[in-house]
Formats: C-alpha cells, sequence, structure tokens
C-alpha cells in the first residue's frame, strides 16, 4: 500500500511508518463498521494491562485523561 501523500515526511520514515500505522487501524475499524476511538482506547487498555506495575499506573493516567476529553466532546 502506498502512503498518502500527505502522511510522507512526518518526522521522517519512522513518523511517516506510524502514520500509515494508524491510518490502516483507523481504516479498518470504519471499514468493518467500528468506531476507530473506542477501539484504539481498548486496545491500548489491553496492552498497559500487560505492563509492569509503574509503567502501567503512568499509562493508566493518561487513558483517564484522554477518556475524559472523550466524554467533554461528546
Amino acid at each position: 500500500m502506498r502512503s498518502p501523500r500527505k502522511i510522507q515526511h512526518l518526522h521522517g520514515p519512522r513518523g511517516t511508518e506510524v502514520a500509515a500505522l494508524f491510518y490502516s487501524l483507523i481504516g479498518t475499524c470504519r471499514m468493518l463498521d467500528v468506531n476507530p476511538t473506542e477501539y484504539l482506547l481498548a486496545a491500548a487498555t489491553v496492552a498497559i494491562e500487560s505492563l509492569g506495575e509503574e509503567a502501567n499506573s503512568q499509562c493508566r493516567q493518561l487513558l483517564s485523561w484522554y477518556a475524559r476529553i472523550l466524554e467533554q466532546s461528546s
């Protein structure tokens, strides 16, 4: 799959790869009629649960902040 021109040169090759990954995930969610935000939040939650306790605590703080932002926007 060729990267859309707008995601090329996003802080170098690694940034382009990360952007392409998210475009792919979001596009797949939309194609399957799945809410991309809810899917990514659930995937991040599962990933965080597999981390060590210190990293888990820090990531949970970020997720709770993100969840509050989502609630305010709806």
